[in-house]
């Protein structure tokens, strides 16, 4: 991720995992993951993945070794 650019306006983003290589951010959805396809990622320290949480007060220990930079959910009331 370049950190000389606007974020929100350049950035390329996917919910490809495939896209893991070339992408800025990977979008991953909870109720989709695949654990062992993640296990099998190579991170790039400078890409971000974003996970989208549907139930943001539901605690899942498992997706916590993922260290995922951000989180969104639907809850109006979320943090």
């Amino acid at each position: 991720l370049k950190k000389d650019r606007d974020f929100f306006s350049s950035s390329e983003y996917s919910c490809n995992l495939t896209l893991e290589n070339t992408a800025d951010v990977l979008l991953m959805h909870k109720r989709d993951l695949n654990f062992p396809k993640l296990d099998q990622l190579k991170r790039n320290p400078d890409q971000i993945w974003l996970l989208w949480h549907d139930e943001s007060n539901e605690n899942t220990p498992a997706i916590n070794k993922y260290r995922f930079n951000w989180t969104i959910t639907y809850r109006t009331s979320a943090e």
